[in-house]
């Protein structure tokens, strides 16, 4: 078996373990559920990366992905563009270290850049919450009520 193609097992079957513990652990705590989708779509995010050759894609996808976690967090929007970009330089140096991914020591660093696009969108998406009228976005259904008076 080469190593491009182990890794690629290896990061299927990581990305399905990740997945089954955030559905285990979310059924007993639910107020972790952004927690879980950002470092989700950080994993998924990281392993494309490695197979997209323009940085325009996954720095879109960043971008959305924080303004989404801006918009919908309500106390400290500032963990989710670290839970959401720490993938992309983590999954590369697992990469690198695997052999998979052939590539100058600068390459590592560069990769820490995914955590603009995530910031960016995450302050958008907290600008875009302060300007609307959402005060409390939950689980339960009618989960977004507005300011009194806008009924």
């Amino acid at each position: 078996m080469t190593p491009k193609i182990l890794f690629t097992v290896i990061a299927f079957h990581s990305v399905v373990i990740s997945f089954l513990v955030a559905a285990a652990t979310l059924r007993f705590r639910p107020q972790w559920w952004l927690h879980f989708l950002m470092a989700f779509l950080g994993l998924l995010t990281g392993c494309l990366n490695l197979s997209v050759s323009e940085a325009q894609a996954i720095a879109f996808m960043l971008l959305v992905f924080g303004f989404f976690s801006g918009f919908a967090a309500s106390r400290r929007p500032w963990v989710f563009p670290i839970i959401l970009a720490t993938w992309v330089p983590g999954v590369l140096v697992i990469a690198l270290f695997a052999g998979v991914v052939r590539g100058a020591p600068y390459v590592v660093p560069q990769a820490f850049l995914a955590f603009v696009p995530a910031a960016v969108g995450t302050a958008i998406g907290v600008l875009v919450r302060g300007k609307s009228n959402i005060q409390h976005i939950s689980l339960q259904s009618e989960s977004v009520h507005l300011s009194p008076g806008d009924e």
